[in-house]
């Protein structure tokens, strides 16, 4: 069939073209090529952006013969000496003790004492502009999520605990800059010790080392709804920091700083949004009064195009497509449906049983080492409170984990599966899991179908980007030459075009554009023989079902317009994609000519 014939208004996203006449001829426009890319019938490529890494899984090796034999006979050894298991964990408890009475006597204010001026050392390597704050009329500045090798402030504030807002840091930086103090988030505290190991937090054989008060005093913390006064040395000058949630991953905060002179007064304001997505019903009562000279800005989405659904809506229809839509739709395609002489293959052969009724479903969300609660936990809520199983040795469980989310502190991933499928259908896994094909073999969920007979195994890929498949179709986006004059006569309809579409669907001569979220279109019928191959597909064999999903944790462009024509405030500082300066700015104009003119 010729791709460069279509159908128009299609409502199954897997049937996007049809002849309308074998005979004709269709010249190649924005629109066929458009649809051309949405019909591709390819194989699954490696996923290059999929938000799953990996890291050590703690299995089980109960019954399972693909085991090392020298390997199965050391974890069984350890396993066998009890004593050291209690002792461990009753040295982490002792050591998280000691350091949460710290924390619970860090004052609200801190003035350093150095006897002498510091001199920083300057460094090889370029430390990028939006990274340190200078104050006006002064010298005193921070520096935010970085660590140059050599500090060139007093201060180093960190938004949040994603390897990318810290870099640089390690503890031998600790040493090799005796001046510099750490600011982070309450919620922070804890988890930033363990995964750095600071004074030996993290070790399960080690107490913590004798200096560990004085490291402890060089980390300070924004306490929830308390401000932080910070002054610099030998001088009155100071800065006030609150905290706000951004709405990112666990521990993620937007950092308020006030500066003010020796004489007291208030000479700046400012915003630093770390990574963040911005919710107005959450966010402006907090921010709505406040004047801010300037905003450091996580611009990850600063294209139009990138206007994917709001979280919590996009938690609802994510529940309602997984109990109503694709666990009915692979029962019947896997289990029923011309599948008689393999379910009696299964059960007599290989002595697994299929029961409907007791079916057992993994759902799999794929994450960096934190980020994703929200969703997970949300996920939980509306499942009956199916339980989430996370990995205990990661540090994001040394956080506290949200309440509405029925979490499970794992040791031994296999095992919990297995001890909480007794008494749930359904289970959650939040947590990076490597090459997604081999998820079957690193969790052994041979082991546990042992048990309960088959299985379906969801593993969904959780990252923004999945919003589409052919990201480059709409590069011109990002040509501010191809993109309309502003001024302030047209601005509002000029954003509110941008917002919902329908600037784009005019450039590029379209109906609709498809992006993965039209999967949760009523119109949208599941065929799991006909599956839309960029945004699902399956592996029968195994029983597995791979769904990139678009899910963000950042602000879509929809949300930074809402967040700029909001706010108020003098100056927008973008931190990311600093490359596209004049796209950047053709933005930012158009927000700020939004706001004046309202």
């Amino acid at each position: 069939m010729n791709k460069l014939n279509f159908k128009h208004n299609q409502k199954n996203i897997t049937d996007f073209y049809t002849a309308k006449d074998e005979n004709s001829v269709v010249f190649k426009t924005h629109k066929t090529e458009y649809v051309s890319l949405l019909t591709d019938d390819e194989a699954i490529e490696s996923e290059d952006d999929v938000v799953i890494l990996k890291e050590n899984v703690k299995l089980s090796v109960e019954d399972d013969e693909n085991t090392q034999p020298s390997l199965k006979k050391h974890i069984l050894k350890v396993k066998e000496d009890e004593n050291v298991k209690i002792y461990d964990e009753a040295l982490y408890e002792e050591k998280k003790a000691l350091l949460l009475k710290d924390l619970q006597q860090k004052a609200a204010s801190f003035k350093p004492s150095f006897e002498e001026e510091i001199e920083y050392k300057s460094n090889s390597k370029h430390v990028p502009e939006y990274r340190i704050h200078k104050f006006p009329d002064s010298e005193d500045k921070v520096t935010i999520d970085y660590f140059p090798k050599n500090s060139q402030t007093i201060y180093h504030f960190i938004s949040h605990l994603h390897s990318d807002h810290h870099v640089g840091f390690s503890k031998k930086w600790l040493t090799e800059n005796p001046h510099a103090v750490l600011v982070l988030g309450e919620e922070n505290y804890l988890p930033f010790f363990y995964k750095f190991n600071i004074s030996n937090f993290k070790s399960k054989v080690k107490a913590l080392e004798e200096d560990y008060e004085l490291m402890a005093s060089r980390i300070l913390v924004v306490r929830k709804n308390e401000p932080l006064k910070l002054y610099f040395n030998k001088s009155n000058s100071h800065i006030v920091i609150t905290t706000l949630n951004a709405n990112h991953c666990i521990g993620a905060c937007l950092l308020l700083i006030k500066y003010y002179n020796e004489a007291g007064e208030l000479k700046e304001t400012i915003l630093h949004t770390g990574d963040f997505r911005y919710n107005s019903k959450m966010m402006l009562p907090r921010l709505k009064d406040v004047y801010f000279d300037k905003i450091y800005l996580d611009t990850t989405y600063k294209s139009p195009v990138w206007n994917f659904t709001p979280k919590v809506e996009l938690l609802n229809k994510v529940s309602l497509f997984l109990q109503q839509k694709l666990k009915p739709a692979i029962v019947e395609n896997w289990f029923y449906k011309g599948n008689r002489i393999q379910r009696t293959l299964d059960t007599f052969v290989k002595n697994i049983t299929f029961d409907k009724k007791s079916l057992k479903t993994l759902i799999i969300l794929g994450s960096y080492t934190i980020g994703k609660e929200f969703l997970a936990s949300g996920l939980s809520q509306k499942m009956n409170d199916c339980p989430i199983i996370v990995d205990k040795e990661g540090f994001r469980s040394v956080y506290n984990l949200p309440t509405n989310g029925n979490f499970v502190k794992s040791t031994d991933i296999t095992k919990d599966l297995i001890d909480n499928f007794k008494n749930n259908d359904t289970v959650l896994y939040l947590g990076s899991i490597g090459n997604p094909k081999e998820i079957k073999q690193k969790l052994k969920l041979f082991n546990v179908e042992k048990i309960f007979g088959k299985m379906i195994t969801i593993c969904i890929s959780l990252s923004g980007w999945n919003f589409y498949k052919w990201k480059n179709f709409f590069q011109d986006m990002e040509k501010v030459e191809e993109l309309p004059v502003v001024n302030s006569s047209n601005c509002h309809r000029i954003l509110e075009e941008f917002n919902d579409n329908s600037f784009i669907k005019r450039k590029y001569d379209l109906e609709e554009i498809f992006n993965s979220d039209l999967i949760f279109d009523d119109g949208f019928k599941l065929d799991m023989e006909n599956l839309p191959k960029w945004i699902i597909t399956q592996d029968k064999l195994n029983r597995i079902v791979y769904w990139k999903l678009s899910y963000s944790d950042h602000s879509s462009y929809k949300e930074l317009s809402e967040c700029c024509t909001e706010l108020n405030y003098g100056k927008i500082i973008p931190t990311v994609n600093t490359h596209s300066m004049d796209l950047l700015e053709y933005h930012m104009r158009l927000w700020r000519l939004c706001k004046k003119s309202d």
